[in-house]
């Protein structure tokens, strides 16, 4: 069968045990808390890493490439993980070997949702793993999709397969393709959950090819891995339509009137089906900034456009984005076709800077004048010293002089009299 490689099966399980294996599976879940409501606290995941303590996890944004140094993106060793992609990707580039999306060894309980994988060797690795689901997920252009090493006991259904390889299953164990036919979209679309949907790039895979008699979506044959393992509901293929979204980003972050402003527009096709030839237009008002021409987008496929706008006057603009402005593409879902940003933008250079610079001149000299005479009055101060060398004049000695003869005299006078009277 196209899509599966078997190493080392397990052989000698009785079809009575098979003939079972949908009511074990309803324990299964039931038994991972599947259906339970998730925990209002998580931990965001923005860049590749492992994850060890029980909790719930979920992708911020697209990842690309592995760890450094290691050969994963996400590995997951731990009881009671859930990882959530929040419909984001996981994108490699087929180079390096192994080159694994998901690892997950030595655990159980753990619960891999909502996110496609991409561009590994691998796309979910278990090794040594049981009791643990993987729901939701669109696993596609990988090498191999799933590789199970001694692992058992795990859930698998509504995702999408379509990779050179899907599953890998390696010293055999019993796993779970499926759960009990439940009314619900799918994850191709359609009325059901059921299996999973095994297709391939070439569009040859067997839910491609399936028949259908009663158009419920779900195949009217089985889809055999090996004889533990069996998918009973494998999915239709449905019909698989694109999905286009945008989101919008702007620089600088404080704009002014006349300064350029570079809009960033991310396009993306989160669909199951390529999207064909698109306009994507960007405005104000009535004002068009700009509109290109996009040439089509594949399933997963990311572009990012960038546009330039000078606006002329201030104020408080609302800048949109549309993806499909035209509506030439049938989509999935017609409301993420918009986004849009609040962009303030100021008056030409602040005027809250230039008075700064010019009252703290102005203030400066003010201060000093009024400072200055109480400080200059001290330095003048020194003057007293100028009297102190002042005084040097009484040294002259026509004073001492003076005071010579005086003194003289009055000495002379004393003599005299004292000899008169004796």
């Amino acid at each position: 069968m196209r899509g599966i490689v078997m190493c080392c099966d397990v052989m000698g399980r009785t079809s009575a045990f098979l003939s079972v294996a949908v009511l074990l599976v309803i324990y299964v879940v039931a038994s991972t808390g599947l259906w339970g409501v998730v925990s209002s606290s998580s931990t965001l995941i923005s860049s590749c890493t492992d994850i060890h303590e029980p909790g719930y996890y979920i992708l911020a944004s697209d990842l690309n490439g592995l760890q450094e140094g290691v050969d994963y993106c996400i590995q997951i060793y731990g009881n009671g993980i859930v990882f959530d992609g929040g419909g984001h990707s996981l994108i490699g580039n087929l180079t390096s070997w192994p080159g694994i999306g998901v690892r997950v060894v030595n655990s159980s309980n753990v619960t891999i949702r909502n996110v496609r994988i991409a561009g590994y060797n691998y796309g979910i690795y278990f090794s040594n793993s049981s009791d643990n689901v993987v729901v939701g997920n669109v696993i596609m252009n990988n090498a191999y999709g799933v590789r199970l090493d001694n692992s058992s006991n795990n859930v698998l259904y509504n995702n999408l397969f379509s990779n050179k390889v899907n599953v890998i299953i390696y010293l055999g164990g019993i796993n779970y393709w499926n759960i009990t036919k439940t009314p619900g979209r799918n994850i191709v679309g359609g009325d059901f959950i059921g299996g999973n949907y095994w297709g391939d790039p070439r569009g040859s895979g067997f839910s491609d090819t399936c028949a259908d008699a009663d158009e419920d979506g779900i195949c009217d044959e089985v889809f055999i891995i090996d004889r533990s393992n069996i998918d009973y509901l494998p999915l239709k293929k449905a019909q698989l339509i694109p999905d286009l979204t945008i989101s919008i980003t702007y620089s600088p972050a404080e704009p002014i009137v006349g300064q350029q402003i570079t809009l960033k527009v991310a396009v993306g096709n989160i669909g199951l089906d390529p999207a064909g030839e698109f306009n994507v237009s960007v405005c104000t008002g009535d004002i068009t900034i700009g509109e290109v021409r996009v040439q089509g987008l594949e399933v997963g496929e990311t572009i990012e456009l960038a546009f330039n706008w000078i606006p002329a006057l201030p104020g408080l603009y609302i800048v949109e984005a549309f993806a499909d402005s035209d509506n030439e593409i049938a989509e999935a879902n017609e409301a993420n076709n918009k986004a849009n940003s609040k962009i303030s933008v100021a008056r030409e250079p602040t005027p809250t800077t230039t008075p700064t610079e010019t009252t703290t001149p102005d203030t400066t000299p003010t201060t000093p004048p009024t400072t200055t005479p109480t400080e200059t009055a001290p330095p003048t101060t020194p003057t007293p010293t100028t009297p102190t060398t002042t005084p040097i004049p009484p040294f002259d000695p026509t004073p001492v002089l003076i005071i010579g003869v005086v003194a003289i005299a009055l000495i002379a006078t004393t003599t005299i009299v004292l000899r008169r009277r004796r």
